[in-house]
């Protein structure tokens, strides 16, 4: 026996070593995930900071890259038809650009015409509303009474000093110079990118394949690209047909109710149609008034506003499931944290691109193992929820093949 080993404790020994060994290995990994979430963290309140402050330049970066996996099926079946690269792409930007300025020039002469009689329609508004203020307003001079005669007598011998504000023209014309050259700019960059992108996508692809240094991860960073470029020009695709045609039928509703401008509305709600939730109801509160400032009784107000309401929600609960199905289903409630997340960073540009992040957050975190998680929180299917589904009818079918086999059939 060696000298200081006590007896009968040679296995006893070794198994308290081995389960401390095992405790301190616990420790240490649970310290490990107790350090990641802080690291987590700051990471993304750190790309949070950085998306806000740059938003200028990230903004047109992210729609251009929208635009190119939007566009990038059709310069493929372009090229098929033996069309080149570089001409698919600058035809496809080209018809964009028709179609936004045909749609801007429909649209603004109507929309001057209603912002330049704004405050006409506000005293049409005033004046209507004035038999529902009527109740309120002796309980309004009551109190207006009991303040003046709480009102200091000297206070109101006080003779009020006389101030004038002025602003300058040239600071009202150079903001509106500045907010023009913004838009314009956005438009540019936007364009110009989308168009390189188009043009010589393939090569940085290409370029960014050969940096990885196995034929797997390629693989599937190839599958990765031809799904995100697939779900997100179906999406778009077609919710842009959708929306389309809910504004033809809006502005034919508008027409046949005899609201004014008809054009403008069908497409107002097709822009707003690109929101869910919130878009429908933009879009009725606008209706709403716009009724209201043009017919006299109020009930054609409210009969509008319905018509409205009861087209987008025809829309919203049969013909957009129906066409667009299950493979690109979100979460509703994923949906509007991301248009308040988005909204709040980059304003109206962050709100239309709400929902095609979403997706393509969806889609890539559905391609990998590790955060399939995350996809089923989005809204994605669990694939271990499938498969029960799945076998579960595969049993309902069984059994019912067993029971029309066991009814007796006639003689």
């Amino acid at each position: 026996m060696a000298e200081g080993q006590q007896p009968g404790r040679g296995k006893a020994g070794a198994q308290a070593d081995v389960q401390a060994g095992m405790q301190a290995e616990f420790v240490q990994a649970a310290a490990g995930r107790g350090l990641q979430i802080p690291i987590w963290v700051i990471a993304a309140l750190v790309v949070c900071h950085a998306l806000y402050f740059a938003r200028t330049l990230v903004a047109p970066v992210v729609v251009s890259l929208l635009l190119y996996l939007t566009l990038r099926p059709l310069v493929v079946r372009m090229q098929r038809y033996g069309l080149p690269h570089l001409g698919s792409a600058l035809i496809l930007l080209v018809a964009f650009i028709g179609l936004l300025i045909v749609g801007v020039a429909t649209v603004i002469t109507p929309a001057r015409g209603w912002l330049n009689d704004l405050p006409v329609h506000l005293e049409t508004l005033e004046a209507k509303a004035e038999g529902i203020r009527n109740p309120f307003e002796a309980i309004e001079d009551a109190s207006e009474k009991v303040e003046d005669i709480a009102t200091d007598a000297e206070e109101r011998a006080e003779k009020p000093v006389e101030v004038q504000i002025q602003q300058p023209q040239w600071t009202d014309q150079w903001y509106l110079v500045n907010g023009t050259s913004a838009v314009v700019g956005f438009i540019v960059l936007t364009v110009v990118l989308a168009f390189f992108l188009l043009a010589t996508g393939d090569a940085l692809i290409n370029n960014l394949l050969h940096v990885l240094p196995s034929f797997s991860e390629r693989r599937r960073v190839v599958e990765l690209i031809l799904e995100l470029q697939g779900g997100i020009s179906s999406y778009l695709g077609q919710v842009t047909l959708i929306n389309v045609g809910l504004g033809v039928a809006v502005a034919i509703a508008m027409a046949l109710l005899g609201m004014p401008s008809p054009l403008l509305w069908g497409t107002m709600a097709t822009l707003l149609n690109f929101i869910p939730f919130l878009g429908a109801l933009i879009g009725a509160a606008v209706i709403f008034l716009a009724a209201a400032i043009t017919f006299e009784p109020l009930s054609w107000a409210f009969m509008t506003t319905a018509v409205y309401l009861t087209l987008t929600t025809i829309e919203g609960n049969f013909i957009t499931p129906s066409l667009l199905g299950k493979t690109l289903q979100l979460s509703p409630v994923m949906v509007l944290l991301s248009l308040a997340f988005w909204g709040w960073m980059w304003g109206l540009v962050g709100i239309f691109v709400a929902v095609p992040l979403l997706i393509v957050a969806r889609l890539g975190f559905e391609h990998f193992a590790k955060t399939r998680s995350l996809a089923v929180l989005l809204g994605a299917k669990d694939p271990a929820a499938e498969e029960t589904e799945e076998t579960e009818a595969a049993e309902a079918a069984e059994e019912e093949v067993e029971r029309s086999d066991a009814v007796p059939h006639a003689g």
